[in-house]
């Protein structure tokens, strides 16, 4: 057998090994991505979702967004799923906790939960985060509202 034909078939089995494994590890990513997404909270996946939806290529009338988000700004749960969203943001972005002490928008958002439904509802939220970014970030949330209403960090 010619050395030049050995040559091509060994390198199209090195082509076929490398597109099976990226095929494999992207296989890996699709699946990790679905598992992330199922563990997402109610509230951000919600939040996500939410906006003007077409139905059947048709937008909806303007009217209708408009009603929808006079609603939305008037339900408590809509509100507290966007605050949660936000901090969510907050934590994967620039963390609960600055140089300098607390980040000011973190207690904002704490305040405002407190003002809604007191601690019962700074909880919720607290475990809502807790179940997208895990025990390191949870607990420079805690710190940051430390002393917001019965809020002890």
């Amino acid at each position: 057998m010619p050395t030049w034909l050995i040559v091509v078939v060994v390198i199209l089995g090195v082509i076929a090994a490398l597109n099976l494994a990226v095929l494999a590890l992207d296989r890996r990513d699709r699946r990790a991505e679905a598992a992330w997404k199922r563990t997402l909270p109610d509230s951000v996946r919600r939040r996500t979702e939410s906006g003007p939806r077409r139905d059947s290529g048709v937008d909806t009338p303007p009217w209708v967004v408009e009603a929808e988000r006079r609603r939305r700004q008037t339900d408590p749960e809509y509100r507290t799923r966007l605050l949660v969203a936000e901090l969510i943001e907050i934590g994967l972005g620039r963390g609960f906790l600055t140089r300098t002490g607390k980040d000011r928008r973190t207690r904002e958002i704490g305040a405002e939960l407190h003002a809604m439904g007191g601690k019962r509802k700074m909880v919720q939220a607290h475990d809502d985060v807790q179940a997208v970014l895990g025990r390191g970030p949870d607990r420079e949330l805690e710190l940051a509202w430390d002393g917001i209403g019965d809020w002890l960090g």
